[in-house]
């Protein structure tokens, strides 16, 4: 139960200070690029992610009829959603060093290590 608690926390911190970062640059709603004046922490990116995750798994319990199958869809919506960048960095790898970079393209670090990569990862 520790490491489950301490993993979500560390995830819910991962992804609030990706949502300000993404707002800073201008690519997530700007309320969520402030920080706290006092203790310098995004503090809106902070309490979205808190409500979410106060929220979310209470409302999937209900529509999946029991916490134990939610924990189980949830489960596999994150997986499905961590593989997506998976897959589109090795394709990014791939199409760089072959649009951009040919000179430096090497056959086994840039076309057959992203293909097998995007291979184990699209299964």
């Amino acid at each position: 139960m520790t490491a489950v608690l301490a993993c979500f926390g560390s995830a819910m911190l991962a992804c609030s200070r990706m949502l300000y970062a993404l707002a800073r640059e201008g690519f997530a709603p700007r309320p969520l690029a402030r920080v706290h004046p006092r203790r310098r922490i995004p503090w809106n990116a902070q309490l979205l992610v808190l409500g979410l995750v106060a929220i979310v798994p209470v409302g999937l319990g209900v529509w999946q009829g029991s916490y134990l199958a939610a924990f189980g869809w949830g489960g596999q919506l994150l997986v499905f959603l961590v593989l997506l960048p998976y897959i589109a960095v090795n394709l990014a790898n791939l199409v760089y060093h072959l649009r951009w970079r040919r000179d430096e393209f090497s056959w086994l670090i840039n076309g057959l290590v992203p293909l097998v990569g995007m291979a184990v990862d699209g299964t």
